[in-house]
């Protein structure tokens, strides 16, 4: 399908297939360390994974990646907060899904998220297999 958009006599291997096939994830957290960690466990899962240090830089890169499939987010962040992120997100697009990351596990902060559009809340610290099911279960 995706040769014959391109071209018609393309052919392409089946690398070049998982490749254009491959679910693209947003994480957004001003901590190097969990940027770091959760971008090389995603990639290393066959994720594509981009990142962002802060709300603003995630809306520049998701406005010029329309075809994320998933974003990671922390809810405290400098400048702009996880909720005000999800719903300046959602405002673009209602159907990419969101995880928000956070630290605070008060039913507030859970509620705050989920009513920007957040579609699943993880509190922090958290397990990296929980979140693998969480993701597994929103992208496949």
């Amino acid at each position: 399908m995706k040769a014959k958009q391109e071209g018609g006599a393309r052919v392409l291997t089946s690398k070049q297939i998982a490749e254009y096939n491959k679910k693209r994830i947003l994480i957004v957290d001003d901590d190097r360390i969990i940027l770091s960690i959760l971008s090389k466990r995603y990639r290393n899962k066959g994720y594509d994974c981009l990142t962002a240090q802060n709300g603003e830089e995630a809306l520049e890169i998701f406005n010029n990646n329309k075809d994320i499939d998933l974003i990671i987010t922390d809810f405290y962040m400098p400048g702009m907060n996880g909720d005000e992120f999800t719903k300046e997100i959602r405002k673009l697009n209602k159907n990419v899904k969101i995880i928000v990351l956070s630290g605070h596990k008060s039913e507030s902060h859970v509620q705050r998220a989920l009513n920007a559009g957040a579609d699943e809340y993880v509190t922090k610290p958290f397990s990296p297999v929980e979140l693998d099911i969480r993701i597994k279960k929103l992208i496949g």
